[in-house]
């Protein structure tokens, strides 16, 4: 028990003076309250001094603690006025940019700018990892060049079409419900270029993303029926291409790019937390798609027969060309470490592409269909984003998105179940060719990159 008070007696001591130092600083290097000294407290002499500390003139600031005002070194048992600090004193640092000088404290050190102060081993240890803080929250946000990776994911893949039954006008077992797109990686880059005071153009692309998947069903008794026959009721038994089929498969592929020129003009709340931008420009958004149908049929009206196969393929081009305008907005949490979003929307025109092929066994020939439209069409993005400045020149992106597509024509939605004449046997119907461009899209996912300054 000695010997633990003969070391834990010293720490207290030394925990106790640290304390009181502390307070003196917190004070203003002031009496703290009624019958303190007034004047400020010298760490080098361990003591309070009516002295004015070296580099400091008296003068009427109430803010400071003047006459009538109760604050540090104010008010009963402080000095009668305040002091003002045209330079901080030497060997004390304030926590504002630029080295000057702290309206609080005149760069003493206090809550406001941090200088002077010992942030407790925690605050060292958080200071290690913490972002790189230089302009404070004031520092404009900005970058040169911006290389991000995308993990999106296609929601669904358009409204739904059936295709195969079991048995005659039975129950569907496949249709576009069976599909499903995956989430598929990809890159964004983004170049702004200085146009004026808080104003740049932004270059930026995005693409490359693949979504494809497929979905099949199999029957050993040859007993799957097709929509072009609307489910072997038309005619009874439907074609011996497409029906009394022991395969069926439906496959669908997607991809998109997109391109966009922007002018930004950025502006700063007063309070220098808040900061944003607008922002008008064009844009340009491609997508491309294709849908593949096919079947095979071992059977005819109960007898077998040699393999019928048939390939359904539907091919769709969509060009979004327009203006859009949008803007962020970022807080600024702490320097270096900031939480923003983006908004953009725009009216395209939209010139779309919709080509059919259909091949199949005794056919003797190929199906060719093209069709062409001109619509307007809708993109808007929502995007949420943080911010972690590494240095000067690198800051870390994090972010996840949201794009909404509107108006397109998509593979599987401009599929016509109406089959050609050249079927067998022929149909009894006229085929008319359409397209269909009120289809959707929603895409999301997370974005991880980094921005680079010179």
């Amino acid at each position: 028990m000695k010997m633990r008070w003969a070391w834990l007696l010293p720490v207290l001591a030394v925990t106790a003076w640290g304390a009181h130092v502390n307070v003196a600083r917190a004070q203003g290097y002031a009496g703290g309250g009624a019958g303190a000294p007034a004047g400020y407290f010298d760490p080098q002499a361990g003591q309070y001094s009516v002295m004015q500390p070296p580099g400091m003139m008296p003068g009427p600031t109430p803010a400071m603690g003047g006459p009538g005002m109760a604050g540090p070194g104010g008010g009963p048992g402080g000095p009668p006025g305040g002091y003002i600090a045209p330079e901080p004193p030497t060997g004390y640092m304030s926590g504002f940019e630029g080295g000057g000088a702290c309206e609080a404290c005149g760069g003493m050190g206090c809550e406001h700018c941090g200088g002077g102060l010992h942030n407790g081993l925690l605050g060292d240890v958080l200071g290690l990892i913490g972002p790189y803080p230089d302009g404070g929250c004031a520092a404009v946000r900005w970058f040169d060049i911006n290389v991000d990776f995308m993990f999106l994911k296609r929601d669904d893949t358009g409204r739904r079409v059936d295709f195969t039954s079991a048995g005659i006008a039975g129950p569907v077992v496949l249709s576009t419900d069976n599909l499903d797109f995956d989430g598929e990686p990809s890159f964004r880059l983004n170049a702004a270029l200085q146009a004026g005071p808080g104003s740049s153009w932004e270059f930026t692309y995005y693409g490359l993303f693949q979504y494809n998947s497929i979905a099949s069903v199999a029957d050993a008794g040859n007993d799957l029926y097709s929509v072009l026959s609307d489910f072997g009721q038309l005619p009874f038994n439907g074609y011996d291409q497409t029906d009394e089929s022991n395969f069926q498969r439906i496959n669908y592929a997607s991809n998109f790019d997109n391109f966009e020129v922007n002018f930004r003009q950025r502006w700063m709340a007063p309070t220098a937390r808040y900061q944003g931008s607008w922002l008008v420009g064009v844009r340009y958004f491609k997508l491309e798609e294709g849908f593949g149908y096919h079947t095979e049929s071992v059977e005819t009206n109960g007898v077998p027969a040699p393999l019928e196969v048939m390939d359904y393929n539907v091919e769709t081009h969509n060009s979004l060309t327009g203006a859009q305008i949008g803007g962020d907005m970022w807080i600024c949490l702490i320097p270096g470490l900031r939480l923003g979003g983006e908004v953009k929307a725009g009216v395209y025109g939209n010139h779309s592409n919709v080509n059919t092929r259909i091949t199949a066994t005794n056919f003797g020939q190929t199906f060719l269909e093209e069709q062409e439209a001109d619509d307007v069409a809708f993109v808007g993005n929502l995007d949420t984003y943080l911010t972690y400045r590494i240095n000067y020149q690198w800051t870390a992106k994090f972010g996840y998105q949201f794009m909404y597509v509107d108006g397109v024509s998509l593979a599987s939605e401009n599929f016509n179940s109406t089959p050609p004449d050249i079927f067998i046997p022929p149909p009894g119907v006229n085929r008319t060719p359409t397209v269909n461009d009120n289809g959707s899209l929603f895409y999301h996912g997370f974005s991880v990159g980094m921005e680079f300054m010179w």
